[in-house]
C-alpha cells in the first residue's frame, strides 16, 4: 500500500544516515509535536500523494499557516509551525517530501514505480542533510 511510503523512508533513512539526522514516525501530525520541532534547525516532512499529474516526487518549502482545511490529516505541516511560532515566536525551516502513490489497497508491499521514487526521494533527503553539514 502506497500510503506507508513515508514508512518507508522514515525506515531507509534510519538504517542510512540515522547519525546525522532524527527520525521520527507517526500516524499524523499532533500539534504535541512542536515540542519536537520548536528548536530544530530544519525539519523534513515526508507523506505520499495523489495525482494524475507526472509528479512522483514533489519538494515543497513548508510555511506557517493557521487554516485548519478538512483534509484526511487534521494538523498539517504548515498548521504546526504556525502553532510553534505563536507560542514559541519561532520555528523550523521544514520542507515536504511527497512522493506519488497509485495503489492504496490493502498490501504490505509498495507498488513498483512509488518505491522507485521514495528511493529516489531518500538519495536527495541524503544529498540534503550532506549539503547542510
Amino acid at each position: 500500500m502506497d500510503d506507508g511510503v513515508g514508512w518507508y523512508i522514515a525506515k531507509m533513512i534510519r538504517e542510512s544516515i540515522s547519525d546525522r539526522i532524527d527520525v521520527m514516525e507517526a500516524d499524523q501530525l499532533s500539534i504535541e509535536m512542536i515540542e519536537d520541532i520548536k528548536d530544530r534547525q530544519v525539519v523534513i516532512f515526508v507523506d505520499a500523494h495523489v495525482s494524475e499529474e507526472d509528479d512522483w516526487i514533489r519538494i515543497s518549502e513548508v510555511q506557517p499557516d493557521s487554516k485548519l482545511g478538512l483534509t484526511a490529516h487534521i494538523v498539517s505541516p504548515s498548521n504546526l509551525l504556525s502553532i510553534c511560532q505563536s507560542i514559541y515566536n519561532k520555528y523550523p525551516k521544514a520542507y515536504l517530501y511527497s512522493v506519488k502513490g497509485v495503489n492504496f489497497d490493502f498490501s504490505e508491499e509498495l507498488s513498483e514505480q512509488t518505491r522507485k521514487s521514495a528511493d529516489e526521494a531518500i538519495k536527495l533527503l541524503s544529498d540534503l542533510v550532506d549539503s547542510s553539514e
